[in-house]
């Protein structure tokens, strides 16, 4: 994991994709007008995609940080 520190903006991506409804197995579906934004603020270490079906979810590092830092 990268020493980066989270900024205000990737705070609340990764607040907005925990809310979201779990589709299976922790993807969230993300909409054509919202995933510019969720490429732009993820944090690679955190967040994982899945461009094709525009699907994003927490790693199990992303679920510490949520459980523990936010």
């Amino acid at each position: 994991m990268s020493d980066a520190k989270l900024t205000e903006k990737q705070i609340s991506m990764l607040r907005l994709i925990h809310r979201s409804p779990d589709i299976g197995e922790g993807w969230r579906q993300v909409s054509s007008v919202l995933w510019p934004h969720v490429l732009k603020q993820r944090h690679p270490d955190l967040t994982e995609i899945d461009e094709p079906l525009l699907r994003v979810r927490i790693t199990s590092e992303g679920e510490a940080v949520m459980r523990y830092a936010l």
